[in-house]
């Protein structure tokens, strides 16, 4: 199997705390819920929340765009992702492991406090599609589905911290 290897970098205008505090929150994952055109849904649970670390579950929902040959093979599964985020507040690393209907991502969200008062999230890592014969295929197009979330959801989450903070 191969992977699909990304690297994305994000600025936001608060301190690393505030951002993972809004960003955790049942009204900032709502405003997410509503705002996110392909984004059916998310669930958070939050597993442990301790000075040293936070570990959370996130089971998104989503509506991607696939061509139908592979709409076909995933679609006899609910579409989602499982991750579970294991934060260590000391360092602002954040670990991602998490599983979709055809494939696996594994990541780490560096939090970097930037001039300002802002963040800089450095988001990295690696998604596999685990279907066989296809799977190099359907990770680029998954991702070219997937890049532009991540990418929106940091937008909106800049415009909430401005409306919010």
């Amino acid at each position: 199997m191969s992977m699909q290897h990304f690297q994305l970098e994000h600025r936001f205008p608060a301190p690393p705390s505030k951002l993972l505090e809004v960003t955790d929150s049942p009204e900032f994952r709502a405003f997410l819920n509503e705002k996110m055109s392909g984004l059916v849904k998310t669930e958070q649970t939050i597993l442990e929340d301790t000075l040293a670390r936070r570990v959370k579950k996130l089971r998104t929902s989503a509506q991607l765009n696939l061509p139908l040959w592979l709409e076909r093979i995933v679609s006899r599964f609910e579409p989602h992702l499982d991750q579970m985020f294991q934060l260590d507040r000391a360092n602002l690393i954040e670990r991602i492991e998490g599983n979709t209907v055809a494939g696996r991502i594994a990541a780490t969200a560096r939090y970097n406090a930037a001039p300002g008062n802002e963040t800089v999230r450095l988001f990295e890592g690696s998604y596999e599609c685990t279907v066989p014969l296809v799977g190099p295929t359907a990770e680029k197009i998954v991702w070219k589905q997937i890049k532009p979330m991540y990418d929106r959801e940091a937008e909106l989450t800049v415009q909430y911290l401005q409306e919010h903070l």
